[in-house]
């Protein structure tokens, strides 16, 4: 949330109020001898004490050598880390300078707000996303196979034709395109599917249909509104550089200069 590691500190200090409960975090015990005052006795406490694991069923936490008092993994990271220890310190022994710290780190933290994950109404917007997702994944497993009115069905329930795969970068275009299906690439290009997006090997569609000399879906996608002819893949091959080298006879108006070198 773009805080520095002094703010960070600061806002670990509100431990010196209150503690935890067993049966709300699994956690047991308070951090300071008055849990209902506030002050920097979290930070005396925590640099005054040899803390040690707790012995005990519950999850790792540490505790005081009178076992009166714990601190949780995170707290003694603040002791055990370098660039934490010197703000930990100047808090155990400034009050002021921990007091002046805590306003102006709280006051950006409710100024930052919360995650729009746990704003209200969150869960179900999550859910309408997961949702598309799922349809979006469908409608390019249908564009793959060729499978038009399916992935039209996908395209009315709310998929995402412009979506592309995670673990690739493809779009459906990509996919289409690919396996040659020339019913399904000119359907895509009105959704305004991005005709010249790349995967996660720098290939456009147009690289895919030149691989494989599918000539109606190059048709198509040269006739698309803001093809470039002249994107690169990671190998620094155009998709007529593709054809030439899969033995494709590259159509006209594949090369850069605007008509094949080729033909």
């Amino acid at each position: 949330m773009g805080f520095d590691d002094k703010e960070i500190v600061a806002l670990s200090g509100a431990h010196t109020i209150g503690r935890c409960h067993q049966t709300r975090s699994g956690f047991d015990g308070p951090w300071t001898q008055d849990p209902l005052k506030f002050d920097n006795s979290y930070f005396k406490n925590l640099t005054k004490f040899e803390w040690k694991p707790r012995e005990w069923e519950g999850p790792l936490q540490y505790a005081d050598p009178k076992n009166e008092l714990m601190m949780l993994p995170t707290d003694v990271a603040l002791k055990t880390d370098k660039k934490f220890l010197p703000h930990v310190k100047e808090f155990a022994k400034d009050e002021a300078s921990f007091n002046k710290a805590f306003q102006s780190a709280m006051e950006k933290l409710i100024a930052l707000g919360c995650h729009a994950s746990v704003q209200p109404g969150a869960a179900a917007a999550a859910a309408v996303a997961d949702e598309t997702d799922r349809l979006s994944r469908e409608l390019r497993e249908h564009c793959m196979h060729g499978s038009l009115e399916h992935a039209q069905t996908c395209l009315k329930r709310g998929a995402d034709p412009t979506r592309l795969e995670a673990n690739s970068g493809r779009s459906a275009l990509h996919k289409a395109a690919f396996w040659g299906h020339d019913h399904i690439v000119p359907w895509l290009l009105t959704l305004k599917v991005p005709v010249n997006a790349v995967d996660y090997n720098g290939d456009t569609a147009l690289h895919d249909a030149a691989r494989f000399g599918h000539d109606k879906c190059i048709d198509a996608l040269l006739g698309a509104a803001g093809v470039d002819v002249s994107v690169v893949n990671k190998e620094g091959k155009t998709a007529h550089d593709v054809a030439v080298e899969n033995g494709k006879k590259p159509r006209a108006g594949l090369s850069a200069g605007g008509g094949c070198v080729v033909c």
